[in-house]
């Protein structure tokens, strides 16, 4: 027979915190960025992701306390001696002559028995920096991306009738405004040179623009038929 209390918790609508539930939780699908989704590690947390990553999890000042990196003893022990191994003394400059072993904007300088220079070894040792504070590949590849999906910078549009009045005054008069502004007949409002100039700049604007537009749309129909033609020639095998 089944406790009172027992039969109270069952008539509960608080249920009790199951594992299983937890880790679906944890099991979060990642939807904002395919690079990111392609490298989240389900086992680690946000900031340990994004850390992993290269990336912040947070734009904003550091408040509170951060989760430091553990290393054993044997660890420690073996970094402290690569980093003591990696400093550069006076002593060793003087008894080098290789100029990869001196840091940069350092300098042997080798003299004789009687004391004079013969010799000034300047030093080419670039000073080694922090790996961390360098961009990941995730980083580099966010670059790549945003540069392969930038947007052309759009051109105000001209109609057929100010593209044909802008190419009737260059064609005569070149880049000559003020001869384009005394231009009754082709010029019949008398715009200044200024305004004549800004127009003049924003049809050579609007020319570029529609070459680069038409190149890239014959670029994909290209790229188009390239794939139809792959398609056909794997069908036919």
């Amino acid at each position: 027979m089944t406790s009172v209390r027992k039969r109270k918790m069952n008539r509960s609508s608080v249920k009790k915190a199951t594992r299983r539930t937890k880790d679906k939780r944890r099991d979060i699908p990642i939807k904002s960025n395919p690079l990111i989704a392609e490298r989240w590690d389900k086992s680690l947390t946000l900031s340990q992701n994004y850390k992993r990553l290269g990336l912040r999890a947070r734009l904003g000042v550091k408040k509170g306390g951060e989760e430091k990196e553990l290393e054993t003893w044997y660890e420690q022990k073996e970094r402290l001696a690569a980093e003591e191994a990696a400093k550069i003394t006076p002593a060793d400059i003087e008894h080098t002559d290789d100029p990869a072993k001196i840091p940069i904007g350092e300098a042997r300088i080798i003299r004789d028995d009687e004391g004079k220079v013969i010799k000034v070894v300047h030093g080419t040792m670039q000073p080694k920096t922090d790996s961390s504070n360098g961009e990941s590949e995730v980083i580099q590849e966010f670059k790549k991306m945003a540069q392969e999906h930038a947007a052309r910078k759009r051109v105000k549009h001209m109609t057929p009738r100010e593209i044909e009045f802008i190419k009737d005054l260059v064609d005569k008069h070149g880049d000559n405004y003020e001869a384009m502004k005394w231009d009754k007949k082709l010029n019949p409002m008398q715009q200044s040179a200024g305004e004549l100039r800004k127009k003049v700049n924003h049809w050579r604007q609007w020319e570029e623009y529609q070459k680069q537009a038409l190149a890239d749309q014959r670029a994909e129909e290209e790229a188009e038929e390239a794939e139809i033609e792959a398609e056909v020639e794997e069908e036919d095998e």
